[in-house]
């Protein structure tokens, strides 16, 4: 596995999350406790925590995760980035519901009238299965039956394209033989509103959920329950707030708002034990910790169905927040779901899409859209997911740098010119810096950011990710020639600024004059500093890729710099011949996904096939290896299939293995009915169960590594309806 994924889940510690309950807080009375947030001795990828997604829908400023028997897992709003509203918090994937308390998260129950009463189950008891609505959309349908009861359930849910709302159309059907003509939905959401984030450590919104919760209140008038909560931000000191409502699009039957007794010591009763007899109780406020229901009664008669529709909304508000919810009741659920299809259509109908077979295609285009609903409406940063476990619902430009360069080849160029100057406007300044990044070098940036733009990591910068900065900032030029990007002054002296840093000695830059190669810094998600290839060839590349804007910009300045930053590119690039080359292997690193990059972006190997195709021979070897089934974990071969994608581009049985590894990735590693990838896999459990794929999934920097491995070996298409 790569360090990018194992130290990735390093960055939230056990004593920064004990340090994060405040002096007199007692920790909260319930099966998870602080430490539980991260767990050092974790065997996977998921020290966070497992990721309990299956299925993303969004707008850019609501994200909703859903997981694979429809339960909504992550309801994140204003941003993709910030405020995960839901309460779940999930610990080990081998237990029920992996770890998440029983009346965590948003889900949906089924009441049914008989002759000796009333029975009632939560849907995700039953036997489901789920796919999108359509490969080019967001819209999930997830079916249930019980054919004891003859009863069957289609749950569909989508996010709306112009509304802050998740719209769940609940359909049920009997059979001709079902002794049941009287049902009850069940909505219950366990809301968690939040108004706050920490610099350095994004896990306000999931590891300190027992500090967020602000009561609940029905409406009788609006039939709408609704949590808020004001506060203050504490990453930026702005005055925050926030309000969550649930309704139904009709009136409801009966309603509860109840006291979440999962989390603590309070008192009462539990909106999620109410609705155990199928009859919820009516009470209309609960303070502090609270959950809440609303129930809709269905008749099933002659034409053995009904229909009923759930709203959950966010808004900064009450106000607005009822304004949504009677939006959405006027408009209907069909009517929102068309809205979505024309959303989703009228965005990838430029695009390029892998003229590959459907399997490739489909998450090729899952690629895109995910990146779609991953980018901040308000900022242009992209998160690489909108996961909080593990928490990176913040933008790396790292991973950002690859994603660009994806939206430039599905011809979106309008979204990398925003996340580019967004960029250049973050980066380490002597006279500004962004809040959280007082440690940052001139010239370079901050670990990662939230959306807007306060430092989310706790390591002051990468130096790999220095080098990366530069070139996604000079590879939009080179895809779109547009020279008033480039020559523009927020961007080139970005630009002229981290290169400038990647040739000055120490300690005043990063040069390293003993060895010739960068100095001893943070690299690839590291906390403990290093010198190696990664950071070698991503400071190869920044230096290549300023050298070039600077002979665009011409004039006696800038060739004087191109002249120096080309002979400081040369002089690390003899230094890795030096210290990395392997004459045994032909190659420079074993490592498949650091080998991935030198022959692409990087491209140090270009013009030397005989070395490119042995680096290349050497990332395939895990690749091959578990696809046969030898290597028992693994992630990001992508990354690896993308740098061999342009080794091999005239080598037909080098595209033969591209592809057959582009399948398997299609179709192994991904999450099982609807084929999202995350960040990691694994035989789990113990290496003898089946591949399972974890880490954040949809990974929105590992699907943008896919689609363009695909488009790459198998040529694009357009975009066909």
């Amino acid at each position: 596995m790569s360090s990018d994924m194992s130290l990735r889940r390093r960055t939230i510690t056990p004593l920064l999350l004990l340090g994060l309950l405040a002096p007199g807080v007692a920790a909260p009375l319930r099966a998870q406790t602080p430490t539980d947030c991260f767990d050092p001795n974790e065997t996977t990828a998921e020290g966070s925590g497992p990721t309990d997604i299956s299925a993303v829908s969004g707008n850019q400023r609501l994200a909703v995760g859903l997981n694979d028997a429809a339960s909504v897992t992550v309801f994140k709003w204003p941003s993709p980035s910030f405020y995960d509203q839901i309460k779940l918090r999930t610990t080990d994937r081998s237990l029920p519901r992996m770890g998440a308390l029983p009346n965590e998260g948003a889900f949906v129950g089924i009441a049914w009238r008989k002759e000796e009463g009333w029975g009632f189950q939560w849907l995700r008891k039953w036997r489901s299965t789920q796919r999108f609505a359509d490969d080019d959309g967001d819209e999930l349908v997830t079916t249930f039956t019980k054919k004891r009861l003859g009863l069957s359930v289609k749950l569909r849910d989508v996010v709306a394209p112009y509304s802050d709302s998740l719209l769940r159309s609940v359909t049920v059907k009997r059979t001709r033989t079902s002794p049941i003509r009287k049902v009850r939905v069940v909505a219950f959401s366990n809301y968690n509103p939040v108004v706050s984030k920490i610099r350095g450590a994004p896990v306000a919104d999931w590891c300190t959920e027992e500090r967020n919760d602000a009561g609940a209140t029905y409406l009788e008038q609006q039939d709408v329950i609704l949590h808020a909560r004001s506060g203050v931000d504490e990453s930026t000191g702005a005055p925050r707030q926030v309000a969550l409502a649930l309704a139904f699009q009709g009136r409801s039957e009966d309603h509860q708002v109840g006291t979440d007794t999962y989390e603590g010591a309070g008192t009462g009763l539990s909106a999620y034990d109410d609705a155990q007899d199928g009859r919820l109780s009516g009470n209309t406020d609960a303070s502090g910790q609270a959950d809440a229901a609303l129930s809709d009664e269905l008749l099933l008669r002659r034409s053995r169905r009904a229909e009923t529709t759930i709203v959950m909304a966010a808004a900064t508000d009450q106000a607005t927040a009822l304004s949504q919810i009677k939006i959405m009741r006027d408009t209907g659920y069909e009517k929102i779901a068309q809205q979505k299809r024309e959303y989703w259509r009228a965005w990838l109908r430029e695009t390029k899409m892998p003229d590959a077979p459907n399997k490739v295609q489909k998450l090729a285009t899952r690629a895109l859209i995910s990146i779609r609903q991953a980018t901040d409406a308000a900022s242009g940063l992209i998160v690489t997911s909108i996961a909080t476990q593990t928490p990176l619902g913040v933008d790396n430009i790292r991973h950002g740098a690859y994603i660009n360069r994806a939206l430039d080849l599905a011809r979106h160029p309008e979204m990398v010119e925003r996340h580019n100057i967004r960029y250049a406007q973050l980066q380490a300044r002597a006279d500004n810096k962004p809040p959280g990044g007082e440690a940052t070098p001139n010239g370079n940036w901050a670990q990662n950011f939230y959306s807007d733009g306060v430092v989310g990591g706790t390591i002051p910068y990468e130096i790999d990710a220095t080098g990366f900065g530069i070139w996604t900032l000079w590879d939009h030029y080179e895809i779109t020639g547009d020279r008033d990007y480039i020559m523009s002054s927020v961007v080139y002296e970005a630009i002229q600024r981290a290169a400038q840093y990647l040739s000055d000695d120490t300690p005043l830059g990063c040069r390293d004059p003993a060895t010739g190669l960068q100095c001893t810094a943070n690299e690839e998600g590291n906390p403990n500093p290093t010198r190696t290839l990664k950071g070698a060839q991503a400071a190869w590349l920044g230096l290549d890729s300023a050298a070039q804007a600077a002979r665009l910009r011409g004039g006696s300045v800038a060739i004087a710099n191109a002249e120096k930053w080309e002979a400081r590119r040369d002089e690390i690039g003899e230094a890795i011949e030096r210290n990395f080359y392997g004459p045994d292997c032909n190659c420079y690193t074993r490592d498949y996904t650091t080998g991935g990059t030198l022959l692409w972006p990087v491209g140090y190997l270009k013009g030397r096939p005989e070395r490119s195709a042995s680096q290349a021979e050497m990332n395939f070897r895990h690749i091959k290896r578990s696809i046969q089934g030898d290597d028992l974990a693994g992630g990001l071969e992508s990354r690896a299939l993308i740098g061999n994608a342009y080794a091999w581009s005239g080598d037909p049985a080098g595209k033969k293995k591209l592809r057959r590894a582009l399948e398997w990735i299609a179709t192994v590693p991904t999450t099982d009915q609807t084929r999202i990838l995350g960040g990691a896999w694994s035989h789990y459990p113990d290496g003898d169960g089946p591949v399972t794929t974890m880490l954040s999934q949809p990974h929105v920097w590992e699907q943008a590594m896919f689609y363009m491995a695909a488009l790459k070996t198998y040529g694009p298409e357009p975009w066909r309806d």
